[in-house]
């Protein structure tokens, strides 16, 4: 199984597998201003899963939306399960649902 997330990391960023999280964060952050990037090793993003919401408990028993899936470079049982959310915000659900929908 260790061989295959190896495997299946490697093709899509060959130069980022294995590299130190710090040095990793000083290459990526810059790029990814508008993203939220999970990894999880229990759950599994799959193609149509877009849009899907991305979820913080922030008591018991209730969860606040802090992004929306937009897309993940490794997917599949063995897989490495980097995921990419756009983060969002109560201003960003208001102009969506035209004042619709209102959140805390």
């Amino acid at each position: 199984m260790e061989e295959m997330a190896k495997r299946n990391a490697t093709n899509f960023f060959p130069a980022l597998y294995g590299m130190n999280p710090r040095e990793l964060r000083r290459r990526v952050a810059s790029k990814l201003t508008d993203k939220i990037c999970v990894v999880s090793n229990k759950t599994v993003v799959e193609s149509g899963d877009s849009g899907g919401p991305l979820l913080l408990s922030s008591a018991p028993g209730k969860w606040t939306q802090i992004g929306t899936l937009t897309g993940g470079p490794c997917h599949g049982k063995d897989a490495p399960m980097h995921d990419y959310y756009t983060q969002i915000d109560c201003e960003w659900i208001a102009i969506q649902t035209d004042n619709e929908v209102q959140c805390q």
